[in-house]
């Protein structure tokens, strides 16, 4: 019943991001909104990986939005959690402008994401984080109101093709997470944006 809720989703994503976003890094039709893969399946299970994760309830091809039957947490209980991460492969390099996440459900646990950061790389090795405006300091996301409802983030426009999610707190029973990445292949001529980062070794 959930795939019913994509075409007024991707629509209210459409919506957000032509209201909160005033530059494109292309100059391809504006927004660059569109589903990259973990609901549609064009991005594998390989091309999901996680710092570590709990039962196998919990692994982390089962972080679709809407389709995972119950999302990942990572082995770490304690809060707040270090250096834990759900990496997204694209694939190749593409523009990623937001997420969609969402919490989790397995058994008699609803259980969500509160608070996270953001990396991303180009080869795997070297991270980059998203940082406040105008600040070197990584940037504090909010998480989710509760474990079932769909709730967008925006993250500018990142030429990436690798994604990790740091969760850094959630609710006291444990972590869910599922989610989406939004965004667009590169066509046409890509133009650099200054950006203050903070680089991870």
């Amino acid at each position: 019943h959930n795939l019913n809720l994509i075409p007024s989703l991707l629509l209210s994503l459409s919506l957000l991001l032509s209201l909160t976003h005033t530059h494109t890094l292309t100059n391809t039709d504006y927004p660059c909104s569109g589903m990259l893969g973990m609901v549609s399946g064009q991005i594998s299970d390989a091309q999901v990986t996680a710092s570590s994760h709990a039962e196998r309830g919990w692994v982390p091809e089962n972080a679709r939005l809407l389709t995972g039957r119950s999302g990942w947490t990572q082995q770490q209980t304690r809060q707040p959690f270090r250096n834990e991460w759900l990496q997204v492969d694209l694939g190749q390099d593409k523009l990623v402008s937001g997420l969609v996440i969402q919490g989790g459900h397995h058994r008699d646990k609803n259980v969500f994401m509160k608070r996270f950061k953001v990396g991303y790389s180009s080869n795997g090795s070297d991270w980059t984080m998203v940082n406040e405006d105008n600040d070197a300091k990584p940037k504090i996301f909010i998480g989710n109101q509760n474990h079932d409802t769909p709730e967008l983030r925006t993250l500018g426009l990142l030429l990436t093709r690798f994604l990790r999610i740091y969760p850094e707190r959630a609710t006291p029973e444990g972590l869910g997470l599922r989610l989406e990445l939004l965004g667009c292949e590169i066509q046409g001529e890509i133009v650099q944006t200054s950006h203050t980062h903070t680089v991870l070794a």
